[in-house]
């Protein structure tokens, strides 16, 4: 089984390269990502869910409705530093979307307990935590496989067991396809699914100065990430892959 996610917000810039545009410029970035993203995965025939933030969700109906039309998964990307606006968060996801919201994802400095999901009818918390390069050096013990905590299911981002990379989007970026895919197919045969993620502003072209990206998230952007996910796919499903969003596979 391999679980396909993306987290969906507007385009974030450095600081000072934030006057150089309008919110609505941002937001196009990635709404136009995501509609890529839609028709290549209508079109393989394959599942994936959604992380999206409710800012950008409430700015961009459309685009939240046609992702929950076609079948998608929508889980809750939180992005906040502190708790205090997550119910009010959760509350509009769920207004624009029209669906309960079961899942959530929020960012590695964000203190949520398990209490605090249970609280708001969360049942599964797939978040995850950048990390260093110097870990990848070492033996990493984190748990990467589902495991139940507080009565909150908990759903790290896939780690090669060979490689002990993790999936990260910047990892399906800059890695060989074919070498991704053996680590993809390693990780199945292990833990018996892979949990990946990406943005959907990789598949633009952002590669322009005005943007502030580092030099190496340049690489393999816009149109060549579009081509090789769209090889990935393909991969997908000559191997006879399953796919499904994360509410189907685990509940």
């Amino acid at each position: 089984m391999i679980l396909l996610t993306f987290n969906l917000r507007s385009f974030q810039v450095p600081t000072e390269k934030q006057g150089l545009f309008s919110m609505k410029e941002l937001d196009e970035i990635s709404v136009k990502g995501t509609q890529s993203l839609l028709r290549i995965l209508e079109n393989a025939e394959i599942q994936a869910t959604f992380f999206i933030e409710s800012h950008f969700a409430e700015r961009n109906p459309e685009l939240v409705k046609s992702i929950v039309t076609k079948n998608f998964g929508i889980a809750h990307w939180y992005t906040e530093e502190d708790i205090d606006q997550l119910a009010e968060s959760k509350k509009i996801l769920e207004e624009v979307s029209g669906k309960k919201i079961f899942g959530i994802r929020y960012a590695p400095h964000c203190d949520v307990s398990a209490q605090d999901l249970k609280n708001l009818d969360y049942v599964y918390d797939a978040s995850f935590e950048p990390r260093d390069i110097s870990q990848y050096l070492k033996k990493i013990t984190r748990k990467t496989i589902q495991y139940v905590k507080d009565d909150i299911l908990y759903l790290p981002v896939s780690q090669s067991p060979m490689t002990r990379l993790p999936f990260s989007d910047f990892s399906f970026q800059f890695l060989p396809l074919r070498y991704y895919e053996g680590m993809v197919l390693e990780t199945v045969n292990q833990d018996e699914y892979t949990l990946l993620y990406y943005y959907p502003w990789q598949f633009m072209n952002v590669t322009s100065p005005d943007y502030g990206l580092a030099f190496y998230r340049k690489y393999n952007l816009g149109d060549k990430m579009y081509h090789k996910f769209s090889e990935f796919l393909k991969w997908i499903n000559e191997n006879d892959f399953a796919t499904a969003t994360l509410r189907e596979y685990f509940f």
